[in-house]
């Protein structure tokens, strides 16, 4: 029900929810194609405050990724669009390449596997030898032979979403941040923030961590829940991290569903080890206690007991290797799996902490590991932008708002 009292009246073509990197490029694409009025709201007062602010902006070049997938699909246009657009606007870019080794004999295997998906799929990966690897990333080590991504790059998030943001006032987008949607009647097609009585034509929903709570409204995602989980990381010291050139990752476990510890060099000229993924007891739970939903915790506690008895999509695997990661002298064997020379005192404590909005099955609880984008009355939902998202925006955008005009 909404609240009573006098609301400013908006009137548009269409209503984006959401100005993350994804909500952005969706409303740039909307007014580039001139197909009405644009009006893009955001529930906090700045751009960056969660997932496209919180991430470390890696422009992945799509080694991972299912042939059939969206993400397969998006990825290596997306990190061309980003090379470009920076370029263009002055940005922080910087390829630094990425390199995937096998940790153990055990995980040689599915190196080859990860290897041959990349080439069917058109990326530029290279094997390297053992030794040939010294000269890509002199500290890293491998079982065998190492994927070299020499594509792999990293940019300025921050930099990118203020120049979209500019961008769209540029193209007559009407902004608007302080603008969380409580409210919405599909019929009337008439949503509502706390300011707001917004009156549109099709509403876009980029809502990202809450993207799922949004589609409820419309009667829309009825198929799945997120899970979110939270990511923290670590840092390399200074002296430790001017020994890595690029990025180093482990060979992906099958059966874990994340990565695990990497070493990523981010803008800054940090290199972050991380993340973790635990699950978090809030969609902003990102310390502490704040950001804790008090009502939703039981119904998120319920749903990881059932998925660790069901050990869908190995989260009980998964979670017994984030426990043992815990203790310091496993987490450091695992660091050095990838770079041996790194010890105790070259791992420090980072600010740095994000959540992921992982999407589940409602029936199953499996995760979810592509997009996923759903109609609804009006209305077009994009429901789970987990990584290589951020990558993926520019053509991603335009597949949502082909189909939101479809």
């Amino acid at each position: 029900m909404f609240l009573e009292g006098i609301m400013q009246k908006v009137f548009t073509t269409f209503l984006v929810a959401g100005q993350g990197v994804i909500g952005l490029e969706v409303a740039k694409e909307l007014a580039r194609r001139n197909c009405g009025h644009v009006t893009a709201i955001e529930k906090e007062n700045r751009l960056g405050a969660h997932a496209s602010g919180r991430s470390s902006c890696v422009v992945h070049a799509g080694l991972y990724y299912a042939s059939d997938s969206l993400k397969a699909r998006f990825c290596q246009g997306g990190a061309r669009y980003w090379q470009e657009y920076t370029r263009r606007k002055g940005i922080a870019y910087c390829r630094t390449g990425k390199v995937v080794v096998a940790q153990s004999p055990d995980s040689v295997e599915r190196l080859e596997a990860l290897f041959k998906r990349a080439e069917e799929n058109g990326i530029n990966v290279a094997k390297v030898s053992a030794e040939g690897l010294k000269r890509v990333e002199p500290e890293a080590r491998t079982h065998e032979f190492a994927i070299n991504s020499p594509d792999t790059a990293i940019a300025d998030a921050y930099g990118i979403l203020a120049a979209l943001h500019d961008d769209l006032h540029q193209l007559g987008v009407n902004l608007r941040f302080n603008q969380e949607v409580i409210g919405v009647d599909p019929a009337a097609k008439i949503a509502r923030t706390r300011d707001l009585e917004i009156h549109y034509k099709h509403f876009i929903n980029c809502a990202g961590l809450h993207a799922d709570r949004v589609a409820k409204f419309f009667g829309a995602g009825s198929k799945y829940r997120v899970m979110p989980f939270r990511g923290s990381y670590m840092r390399l010291s200074l002296g430790a991290a001017s020994r890595i050139g690029g990025s180093i990752y482990p060979t992906p476990n099958p059966g874990l569903p994340f990565l695990g510890v990497h070493l990523t060099r981010v803008i800054s000229g940090e290199v972050t080890i991380g993340p973790s993924a635990f699950p978090a007891f809030g969609r902003e739970h990102y310390e502490g206690v704040r950001g804790i939903e008090v009502l939703e915790t039981p119904v998120i506690l319920w749903r990881l007991f059932r998925m660790l008895a069901m050990n869908a999509s190995g989260v009980r695997s998964h979670a017994i290797a984030e426990l043992r990661s815990k203790l310091a002298s496993v987490y450091l064997r695992e660091v050095q799996t990838l770079a041996p020379f790194v010890q105790r005192h070259d791992i420090l404590p980072h600010v740095k902490v994000g959540i992921r909005p992982q999407l589940v099955r409602a029936d199953t609880l499996e995760l979810v590991m592509d997009f996923v984008v759903e109609d609804g009355p009006s209305s077009t939902h994009v429901l789970n932008t987990i990584s290589p998202g951020f990558t993926c925006a520019n053509p991603f955008a335009r597949y949502i708002v082909k189909r939101a005009l479809a």
